[in-house]
């Protein structure tokens, strides 16, 4: 949402200065407001605007300009954890990644549709080192992270800043699977990037222990993004991380 004059939430007319940055007309007193209006028929009033063709801009690596090499990591594995909050609270409830399931081999698949997506669509720039990006996510994919946590991490989102020299983690996003988080049709290349890594990212060939012909096929899949023993390291550390399986025992609880 973005600074605006003091109108009405229209949910319970509490004065406020915040409004829905799709339609640029509904005014919210909090996000639970919004996501209740949303829910309620207001993403009927977004629909026009947010199906509108996502044009990207003519760099679409220009997010990395200016930021250092260790905050460039942990931004861009910001970005997919927005990126997946914002596809289920935008997204009519669409689980990837940790909403979908709490574990490590879950949370590797669809990672890496995002990587190769964002190789793909251009948006990784020169000297990107994956060894450090994969090893940042092993700390980070664990951990819910929602437009709040960007403000509080990052002192503001807002999908409009890049176009006054900023940055944005949720128009990256849009970048990478090329499409607004509030549509729920998949892009042609997302598509094919999912159908590729939930075919070819088998656990035993992942690990090296099947049969050469798939730890082949995995490899030139990660190749990419790193190779498939920076991988393999991902996925251990996250089935060693104590969060996740502490998720896991919640939902048998």
């Amino acid at each position: 949402m973005s600074a605006l004059p003091v109108r009405p939430c229209v949910v319970c007319q509490t004065e406020t200065n915040k409004r829905c940055e799709v339609c640029k007309e509904a005014h919210y007193c909090c996000r639970e407001h919004q996501v209740q209006d949303w829910k309620a028929g207001h993403k009927r009033v977004c629909s026009a605007k947010a199906k509108a063709p996502f044009h990207a801009p003519p760099d679409p690596a220009a997010w990395a300009v200016g930021m250092k090499k260790a905050e460039m990591y942990e931004w861009f594995v910001d970005c997919y954890r927005m990126r997946i909050d914002d596809m289920y609270v935008w997204g009519g409830g669409t689980l990837n990644g940790l909403y979908n399931e709490a574990s490590g081999l879950c949370i590797v698949e669809d990672f890496a549709v995002f990587c190769r997506l964002a190789v793909r669509n251009n948006v990784i720039p020169a000297g990107f080192a994956w060894s450090k990006a994969t090893r940042v996510a092993a700390k980070l994919l664990p951990f819910a992270f929602e437009k709040s946590d960007a403000k509080e991490k990052y002192g503001g989102e807002n999908v409009f800043s890049s176009m006054m020299g900023g940055r944005s983690l949720r128009l990256t996003g849009e970048m990478v699977y090329g499409t607004s988080c509030m549509v729920r049709a998949t892009s042609p290349a997302a598509a094919e990037e999912e159908q590729a890594v939930n075919h070819g990212l088998e656990l035993d060939a992942l690990t090296g222990k099947g049969d050469p012909g798939s730890v082949a096929r995995v490899e030139e899949l990660l190749r990419p993004v790193g190779g498939r023993m920076m991988w393999m390291s991902l996925l251990a550390a996250l089935d060693a991380c104590p969060h996740l399986h502490q998720e896991e025992d919640d939902e048998w609880e």
